[in-house]
Formats: structure tokens, sequence, C-alpha cells
């Protein structure tokens, strides 16, 4: 099951209220998101029973080149 498809990331960033001018929701094959998140250093792993995943909570921000210029690790951090 695809949990993540593009029409349910509209949806939740429109129930969320997310300025899609500053934020990116990405879809891509097993492949390239688990090479994205070996590059990114966001561990997962795949419950055997339903096929859902988890994944640790990471807000990264990025220069316009693209380069990672802050890291924010779980759910609870200082905006400063």
């Amino acid at each position: 099951a695809k949990y993540d498809t593009p029409d349910k990331l509209k949806s939740f960033r429109e129930h969320q209220g997310v300025d899609d001018s500053r934020w990116n929701f990405l879809v891509g094959s097993e492949k390239n998101t688990g090479f994205l998140s070996n590059l990114l250093e966001i561990n997962f792993k795949r419950n055997p029973i339903d096929q859902t995943i988890s994944h640790d909570n990471k807000v990264i921000a990025l220069s316009e080149n693209g380069e990672i210029v802050k890291t924010l690790d779980g759910l609870a951090y200082d905006p400063e």
C-alpha cells in the first residue's frame, strides 16, 4: 500500500495549512527514498505486519543552492 501519495500529501498540506511556497513534500521509489534517507541520515524501518514505515523526525533546511544549512532532530527544538 502507498501511504504518501501525491494526493494524500496534498490533502495533508491543505489540512495543516502548509505554505507551499516554503515547503516541499517528496515522493519517490523505495530505492530512491532509501538512498535519500541514507544521505540525510534518516533512520527508518518497515513493519513486517502492515508494511508501514516508521522513521526519524527531522527538519532539514536547505540553502538556495541545495546545501544543508540546518538539521533539527526530533519533535521538540528551539527555533532559534
